[in-house]
């Protein structure tokens, strides 16, 4: 029987089943067009309040801001004339094999006049002085360092120079890896980015990124701890001269636009600075110091932070236009970014996406690091983790966007360093008192307390910090997480 409608008793489900698909399907539809608008103009107003707040947004903006031909150079050939061949640092003379047959062997083998000299010396003391050689006594295992406790240039002997010579370079490869800084040539960030935007990558991320340079932080440790064996040697304007290249040689990474290369400035300032806090008190009192107080004075390692951070976002943003306009294969993002194959629309939202949380993450990440006062909770590191997991964003996002709380950690301890350098150059200028009334006056960043300080029954200005952890342990050098500084008065 057929109704007045022309619809059969039979086919009144079917149609109510498709009407309800249908509508379920307009609704999809009607979502996920809203979605897509919403993902969409998050993304435009994201990148419009970074425009609008002066910063690059893509690479090409950022390029057009970086100075042409940087004028900081370093003569590293120059720099590097004091420094050992470490073919020949250590070596002994095969069993049976006298002295001067060994040492005969290495001129042959093309060692220099120098070379020569300090394995004769290193030799004698093996001989005489062989409790002197211990070069545990003179170099941190853990911290791959010259150790702070090193005996002053009127109580160490030419033997214990000896042996800290040698430990100096026990870093695996350490002085080859510094050589590699007399290749690099002057420090050209805009130069690099143009190389990096003058190639056309072929679905390789790798090719979207600046080079990273090579041998900084060798170059660095390598002439501090020249400075501090000159030092000991009592050649003070020799040591001098090394600790003011180790800091030139840090500061030719200033303002680079990457994490990565910021970090490593950070690092190479710390490690120049190690080299400071072993030699600044057996310097002259006359002796000039105002180029390494200026360049503390310069260094905001927060405000390099921005710089970096801020650099990064523009790199990426090409990236992201890469996998935009299919450049690079949209699988790269992980697993859960589905190809092109299913479609450029779907394809395009999963790109959108992606890059409005890494915009967004990456805002939380400069406010976060802007601040002067550490977070141990790291609740900004939790925030990233809670938006990655609400939402659908691919796993590659993750590695782009930092570890916040590290990057933070980082800069602060920059800070630190800062202000103990700059508190003990100002104790050798003018005294424990004067350095000590500086220092208190300002605040630790990982406490928000005034920094700790106190003077060692032998003299020592000990300043430090409770560090990351937030817990002062009275600023020990043994088993402590805390910051520390000392400053033992001229003799």
């Amino acid at each position: 029987m057929t109704r007045p409608n022309g619809t059969s008793r039979a086919a009144r489900p079917l149609l109510v089943i498709a009407t309800v698909c249908a509508l379920l399907i307009a609704t999809a539809i009607v979502a996920l067009t809203t979605y897509v608008a919403r993902v969409r103009d998050g993304r435009e107003a994201a990148l419009a309040a970074i425009r609008a707040s002066g910063a690059p947004v893509s690479v090409e903006e950022l390029v057009a801001e970086l100075p042409r031909g940087d004028p900081r150079t370093m003569d590293w050939a120059l720099a590097f004339e004091e420094l050992p061949d470490p073919a020949w640092l250590g070596r002994a003379p095969e069993e049976g094999q006298s002295v001067e047959a060994f040492l005969a062997e290495a001129r042959e083998a093309g060692a220099s006049a120098q070379d020569e000299a300090l394995l004769r010396e290193w030799l004698e003391c093996l001989d005489a002085e062989p409790e002197a050689m211990d070069l545990a006594r003179f170099w941190d295992e853990d911290d791959q360092t010259l150790r702070r406790d090193l005996p002053s240039p009127a109580d160490v002997t030419p033997c214990q120079i000896a042996a800290i010579r040698n430990a100096a370079w026990l870093s695996p490869q350490l002085l080859e890896h510094a050589r590699l800084a007399e290749h690099l040539g002057p420090v050209d960030a805009r130069g690099e980015l143009e190389r990096m935007l003058a190639q056309v990558p072929e679905g390789e991320l790798d090719e979207l990124f600046p080079r990273s340079t090579n041998g900084q932080l060798g170059a660095v440790r390598c002439l501090s701890n020249a400075a501090v064996i000159a030092s000991l040697e009592r050649r003070p304007d020799e040591a001098l001269h090394l600790l003011e290249l180790a800091f030139h040689a840090a500061g030719l990474w200033r303002g680079q636009p990457r994490l990565i290369e910021h970090l490593k400035y950070v690092v190479a300032v710390g490690v120049a600075g190690e080299g400071l806090e072993r030699i600044l008190a057996d310097l002259p009192e006359d002796a000039g110091l105002s180029r390494i107080e200026a360049f503390y004075e310069a260094f905001d390692p927060r405000a390099e932070l921005r710089q970096a951070l801020v650099g990064e976002r523009a790199i990426f943003d090409r990236v992201f236009q890469k996998l935009r306009d299919g450049e690079i294969p949209l699988e790269e993002l992980g697993g859960r970014a589905p190809g092109r194959a299913f479609g450029s629309s779907l394809a395009d939202l999963v790109v959108d996406v992606n890059q409005a949380a890494y915009l967004e993450l990456m805002e939380l990440a400069l406010a976060e690091c802007a601040k002067p006062r550490f977070d141990p909770t790291r609740q900004a590191d939790a925030r990233v983790q809670e938006r990655l997991e609400a939402t659908w964003t691919s796993s590659l996002v993750s590695a782009f966007v930092p570890k916040i709380g590290n990057a933070h950690a980082e800069a602060l301890y920059g800070e630190v360093h800062r202000d103990f350098a700059l508190a003990a150059l100002r104790a050798h200028r003018d005294g424990l008192a004067a350095a000590r009334a500086e220092l208190t006056a300002r605040l630790d960043p990982f406490s928000g307390a005034p920094y700790r300080t106190r003077v060692d029954p032998d003299g020592t200005l000990v300043l430090w910090s409770v560090g990351e952890d937030g817990e002062d342990e009275g600023g020990q050098l043994e088993s402590s997480d805390d910051v520390v500084w000392r400053y033992r008065p001229r003799r």
